[in-house]
């Protein structure tokens, strides 16, 4: 989507969206309301993958990645999840978490 767009559907102008995406500017609560409305997102979704302690979205994307896999799958899944917990453990990488855009 274009910052032309995305102003337009938020009622904001152009500029404005840019340099709220550019971090030039601080979103008020009223703009980030009709930024995540005119994406037909939620906070949560757009925050996600930004905030250091997001364990309910964590939870909830390994839910929707479980969700559509089979009982096979799923099993594999939790083998291979368990593994790496314990091989990060042991490494003492389990205080590491990446961040990202999913």
């Amino acid at each position: 989507m274009t910052q032309a767009a995305l102003a337009e559907m938020s009622e904001m102008s152009v500029s404005h969206v840019s340099c709220i995406e550019r971090g030039k500017r601080q979103v008020s609560l009223a703009a980030f309301i009709r930024i995540v409305n005119a994406l037909e997102t939620t906070a949560d979704g757009l925050l996600w993958g930004n905030l250091i302690n997001d364990k309910a979205g964590l939870t909830a994307n390994v839910a929707e990645l479980m969700a559509g896999c089979s009982e096979g799958e799923k099993q594999l899944l939790l083998a291979v999840l368990l593994a790496l917990k314990d091989a990060l453990r042991e490494a003492r990488l389990d205080k590491l978490y990446i961040t990202g855009n999913g």
